[in-house]
């Protein structure tokens, strides 16, 4: 089995991401990168939901379209997931991490109107958006 060697960055660290918000409202976030209007644009902020197991959310733009995709922490292995894990899930070792990856990787984005996933798109992360 091979080793991953990922740094585990505690919570705190994620301030020093341009990307990362903080407590910052949903509409003023989505209002934000629709401004921008550049497909891949992305920031990070804390999940309104105050639940330990779900303590962020990824907001992507493409196509006109802001996807809220729900970053889940995973307590028994100290790591992270995205998406509500219907349809399984890759895990990370921290939320930077995530980020780095998709980077490279196109992320899928599903249209919570559309359950099915028929209407998937998928896209990079190309443009961290600050509100700083």
């Amino acid at each position: 089995i091979p080793k991953l060697h990922f740094p585990r960055l505690p919570a705190k660290d994620l301030e020093r991401n341009i990307w990362y918000v903080g407590a910052c409202d949903r509409y003023k976030a989505e209002e934000a990168l629709r401004i921008k209007n550049k497909n891949g644009a992305f920031l990070v902020r804390d999940s309104s939901k105050g639940i330990p197991d779900k303590p962020y959310v990824l907001l992507v733009y493409y196509r006109f379209k802001v996807y809220s995709i729900q970053i889940r922490y995973l307590e028994d292995t100290k790591q992270y997931a995205l998406g509500s894990g219907l349809r399984g899930h890759d895990i990370f070792y921290s939320v930077p991490d995530i980020i780095e990856i998709h980077k490279n990787i196109p992320l899928r984005l599903i249209d919570r109107r559309d359950q099915s996933g028929s209407q998937m798109e998928q896209c990079i992360l190309t443009v961290p958006l600050t509100l700083h």
